[in-house]
C-alpha cells in the first residue's frame, strides 16, 4: 500500500501487520482497535492518528505523529465535516 491515499478512511478493527504505508497519506484516518506491527510509516503523511490502536516495531511512525501540525478537537471535527460532505457528492 505504499503511496496509498487513505484520506480520513474509517479504519476499525484492521490487521495492517507487516505492511508497507511508505509515502502514504493517512490524514485525518480512524484506526479504532486497529494493529500495525512491523509496518513501515516512512514518509507517510499523518495529521491525526485516533486511539486505540495498537502498533509494534514501526519504522517512521514516530516520526509521522510529530511532523503533524497540532489540532484542538473543534478543527479536527471541522476537517471531518468538510470531508464527509465532499464524499458524499457522487453518492446515491
Amino acid at each position: 500500500m505504499t503511496g496509498s491515499n487513505l484520506e480520513a478512511a474509517r479504519l476499525a478493527y484492521i490487521r495492517m501487520n507487516q505492511s508497507s504505508l511508505r509515502d502514504a497519506n493517512l490524514s485525518g484516518i480512524s484506526p479504532f482497535q486497529a494493529s500495525f506491527v512491523k509496518v513501515d510509516f516512512s514518509g507517510a503523511t499523518i495529521t491525526t492518528f485516533e486511539p486505540p490502536f495498537f502498533a509494534d516495531r514501526c519504522p517512521g511512525l514516530q516520526a509521522a505523529l510529530k511532523d503533524g501540525p497540532p489540532r484542538e478537537p473543534e478543527t479536527y471535527l471541522a476537517e471531518l465535516s468538510s470531508l464527509m460532505r465532499r464524499g458524499r457528492a457522487g453518492s446515491t
